[in-house]
């Protein structure tokens, strides 16, 4: 293992050997269920110094990595609203490029065909939308947010659940108490939910 900022890479047989990184076995046992599965008992040096590369790469669910996890989440908390980290690759930063840019979803060949008339459609209670890079799924987000834009442009609160692709936390759902930064402004958490949320889920 090659330890590094962006990724890691291991050999097939280290590869192998991680694969029984379960956290129920200590070295000796690890040495013991290689060699059982592939018929070779790795030196115990080997398996320490990929315990070591791991875990300095933060691969490990560890002391190391919980501490790294506990300041990120401090530093992450400390901040005064959730940042526009996909700016400006995945969309402009400022709202008088945002709008146009995002306007231009809605008509796209497989998108709605027009603009959203704000209030014009029937009652939205919820929509099912797309969870993929805007290049690839621009028209279907515009199709889903017609209907928002349409039929709840007058709700007091919105609901967002999202993928979360770290999954660091022990929780069953990750909840933030910050205000998101957008192209046109913040938008403002319903702090009191969360807390809510906290308590009761």
């Amino acid at each position: 293992a090659q330890p590094d900022p962006a990724q890691v890479v291991v050999s097939h047989a280290a590869l192998a050997l991680v694969s029984m990184f379960d956290g129920t076995r200590d070295v000796a046992a690890l040495q013991a269920a290689f060699d059982a599965r592939y018929g070779e008992r790795p030196e115990t040096a080997v398996v320490q110094d990929v315990i070591r590369q791991l875990d300095r790469a933060l691969m490990l669910d560890s002391a190391r990595y919980r501490a790294d996890l506990a300041s990120r989440l401090a530093a992450y908390r400390a901040q005064p609203v959730r940042p526009m980290i996909l700016a400006p690759d995945c969309f402009p930063e400022d709202g008088e490029a945002a709008g146009p840019a995002l306007d231009a979803f809605f008509t796209l060949p497989d998108g709605p065909g027009r603009l959203p008339e704000l209030g014009a459609g029937p009652p939205c209670d919820a929509v099912v939308s797309p969870h993929i890079d805007y290049d690839r799924g621009a028209a279907l987000y515009a199709q889903a947010y017609l209907r928002v834009a349409e039929g709840a442009a007058d709700a007091d609160l919105f609901v967002l659940l999202g993928t979360d692709h770290r999954g660091e936390l022990d929780e069953p759902i990750t909840l933030t108490r910050l205000d998101f930064e957008t192209p046109f402004g913040q938008l403002r958490t319903d702090v009191a939910l969360v807390e809510h949320l906290e308590a009761t889920c």
